[in-house]
């Protein structure tokens, strides 16, 4: 009886496997078949050049702290 169910459960787990599989490679090709529109390329320039910015503030205030609390 115990065989049998674990043979079972076996099966379910393989089969669970090979279709998050087959899921993956098909967004992939999805993925690849779709070229960038210029649009959304300047879209993409512009976010990642305001999340630079955002990020070269928040290193400068991080760098500033210790002399902050130093002061205080």
């Amino acid at each position: 009886m115990e065989d049998s169910s674990e043979e079972e459960l076996k099966d379910i787990i393989k089969s669970l496997q090979e279709g998050t599989k087959k899921k993956q490679t098909s967004q992939r090709s999805k993925i690849k078949k779709k070229p960038i529109k210029r649009k959304n390329r300047t879209n993409l320039r512009a976010i990642s050049l305001q999340l630079n910015l955002k990020h070269r503030k928040l290193r400068h205030r991080l760098s500033n702290l210790p002399q902050i609390l130093c002061t205080n």
